[in-house]
């Protein structure tokens, strides 16, 4: 199977302006992701997770290495990469339904069209009832899941999410996790998922990458053999526990393990 995102020896490094000083994110990272998979990365704070989407997305080119998406360098941000950050960033000027219509129409679909489409994907996610509200008379959940809508919307064929769920008070985040969940049975598109939980990262994932400690690399790439479409019940299963098990070791370790 040929993959759909594929980072080829990816290092990226930052440089403090004042300081002169230079720290690395990643290093000569190699990854390779195919079409429809959800996959989840894990890794300690400051390992180079969020760079790695910053990567994916266009919006931070590596310093070394190449991000190929469907056999093409990643040069910059398109529509079919789409993003979801952790502070469920959306326009506080535009409702629910104006917001998720926003990348629609600047694409050139028609209004009727966009707002038909639109009010499909809030239904998707939770919000029917809620297309005229704006952000502000929204709970962070609501938000959060405006931001969703408003990446589906845009049909991507890679959803990139930045801890999506980790400002969230834990019943929400759940909510949402069982969201997610259900909208994968819909939407076939590939999905990298950061997370620094690691049962949401198996529970959501059809593979959990972990990163090592900065500069982030690659030291265990594990498969998720737990059968769709799953509930949180699966958290119980000897299956599941075997893998968090090896993720752990793993994060613990910080070494390249055998999946």
């Amino acid at each position: 199977m040929s993959d759909l995102v594929r980072f080829d020896g990816v290092s990226k490094e930052f440089a403090d302006s004042r300081s002169k000083k230079v720290t690395k994110a990643l290093d000569r990272l190699d990854l390779g992701i195919a079409e429809s998979q959800f996959v989840c990365v894990v890794g300690p704070s400051g390992c180079g997770k969020s760079t790695l989407l910053s990567a994916a997305a266009g919006i931070e080119p590596p310093t070394t290495g190449k991000v190929w998406f469907d056999g093409e360098v990643v040069t910059g941000p398109h529509h079919s990469r789409g993003m979801v950050f952790q502070d469920g960033a959306v326009f506080p000027w535009l409702t629910a339904l104006e917001n998720v219509c926003y990348g629609p129409l600047v694409r050139g679909m028609g209004k009727k069209e966009a707002n038909a489409k639109a009010r499909e994907v809030l239904e998707a996610v939770g919000l029917s009832g809620f297309e005229n509200h704006y952000p502000r008379q929204l709970s962070g959940g609501m938000r959060q899941r405006v931001a969703i809508a408003r990446s589906l919307a845009n049909e991507p064929r890679l959803l990139l999410m930045d801890e999506p769920f980790g400002a969230l008070d834990a019943q929400t985040r759940l909510t949402l996790q069982d969201l997610l969940l259900r909208v994968r049975e819909s939407y076939r598109g590939t999905v990298l998922f950061v997370t620094h939980d690691v049962d949401e990262a198996i529970l959501l994932g059809d593979r959990v990458v972990v990163l090592s400690k900065r500069p982030g690399r690659v030291v265990l790439d594990i498969i998720v053999d737990l059968p769709r479409p799953r509930t949180s019940e699966v958290e119980m299963e000897e299956t599941f526990l075997t893998i968090k098990r090896r993720v752990r070791e793993a994060l613990r370790g910080g070494v390249e393990v055998d999946a």
